[in-house]
């Protein structure tokens, strides 16, 4: 740890400011949920309710930039700023190449460069809502993600012009997507997908995703950005892969098998005989869990270094 030293005038002059309130507009769970219960709901003031929506170029579309993340960026852009439009909202974006320069893994840092494209213009806001990524009751300093922690940070980040609120924050992302499931408007524009533009239904998140929809009865909605075809083709393939999920201790996964055990629905026993079995990917995991107990940070850090090198 280093003590730095800033020196530079100050001042506590609050600029002239727009006064809009902002939140991101992904089109994910959180920020749908952030739009709905700050625009929506009768418990939220008039003056608190979102009247701006944002959609940055900060690294969320790849870690290191490039034409690839630019292209998905655009992609994505459109979408967003069709809900916008066609909801009323204003829409502010910003095309940063942050991940060009840092190169670094973006969940560690994503509060902090959000943050940061906001207070850049600062002048257009009072208020802005960060969508939540974990729960409070997962609260934990984690390097892997700075959404673990992130709604205690928003008070140091937040100046005189613009305060920064977490939202979400004492809800499971079960919850959320309970909520999000009667958004009428996220039938339409729902976009989680890690892959690519579209939601491909195969990867991590759209996986878990199409479950938790399932579970709460309403995947049939979301049926013009998800193939559910395929994925009641495959629901037993996805049941296995929550049941290994939950033995790895994935806290999503753990929350949509609490929300399906309290409402009854049943996986088959051999799915969970099954479930058992290790495959490639368990093999992987477990191994790369050893190796960060056996070793220090620097020595694991050494090890998969030279296993990508082959």
């Amino acid at each position: 740890m280093h003590k730095i030293n800033i020196l530079c005038k100050t001042s506590n002059k609050k600029l002239d400011s727009a006064e809009k309130n902002g939140t991101g507009i992904s089109c994910g769970i959180d920020s749908f949920y952030t739009i709905k219960t700050h625009t929506n709901d009768e418990e939220c003031p008039e003056a608190m309710k979102v009247n701006c929506l944002t959609f940055f170029n900060v690294g969320s579309h790849g870690d290191k930039g490039g034409e690839k993340a630019r292209s998905l960026y655009m992609k994505r852009k459109e979408n967003s700023e069709k809900f916008a439009k066609e909801f009323e909202y204003d829409f502010l974006e910003m095309d940063s190449n942050i991940s060009d320069i840092i190169k670094l893994n973006y969940p560690m840092t994503h509060t902090y460069r959000n943050c940061a494209a906001v207070l850049a213009m600062q002048k257009y806001f009072s208020t802005y809502y960060y969508s939540s990524g974990y729960s409070i009751y997962d609260f934990k300093i984690a390097k892997e993600s700075s959404a673990y922690y992130d709604t205690f940070i928003f008070s140091a980040l937040s100046n005189e012009n613009v305060t920064f609120y977490s939202t979400g924050v004492t809800k499971t992302r079960m919850e959320k997507t309970i909520s999000v499931a009667e958004y009428a408007p996220s039938y339409k524009f729902l976009n989680i997908c890690t892959r690519q533009f579209e939601n491909c239904g195969i990867c991590e998140k759209c996986i878990r995703t199409q479950l938790s929809l399932d579970a709460v009865g309403k995947l049939n909605e979301y049926k013009d950005v998800f193939n559910v075809d395929n994925y009641y083709n495959n629901r037993n393939k996805y049941y296995k892969k929550l049941l290994k999920e939950i033995h790895k201790g994935n806290i999503y996964y753990k929350e949509i098998y609490k929300y399906m055990k309290e409402h009854k629905i049943r996986i088959p026993i051999m799915i969970h005989i099954l479930s058992f079995i290790p495959n490639k990917e368990d093999v992987k995991h477990f191994g790369k869990k050893f190796l960060q107990k056996v070793s220090s940070e620097k020595q694991y850090e050494d090890i998969i270094k030279k296993v990508h090198q082959g």
